[in-house]
């Protein structure tokens, strides 16, 4: 029963997040929904990078190529993350919330 009930807890955060992520990608913050990504995974590193890159769009007033390729190799990154830890139903709905 405990097993059930932390399964049912996870998907329903799963789920919460892919909206996070689809409204964060519908409001143009890229970096945001790429950093929800990073939460819901524990992945501190990303998330810690992804700020920065945030950062550095602020002081920029926009993102720079490579930065936004950074983000983009970190986000790919993360759902193969996804996959391995959730499957690929959940990498396919999240990929696609972006």
């Amino acid at each position: 029963m405990i097993r059930l009930t932390t399964i049912l807890r996870e998907s329903e955060n799963i789920d919460s997040t892919i909206e996070k992520i689809k409204r964060a990608t519908q409001l143009n913050d890229h970096t945001r929904s790429v950093e929800i990504l990073a939460k819901l995974l524990n992945d501190n590193k990303a998330v810690k990078i992804l700020k920065a890159i945030d950062d550095i769009n602020s002081i920029e007033g926009s993102m720079p190529k490579h930065i936004e390729q950074y983000r983009t190799e970190i986000r790919l990154e993360l759902l193969k993350k996804a996959a391995s830890k959730f499957g690929n139903d959940v990498r396919a709905k999240l990929h696609s919330a972006f």
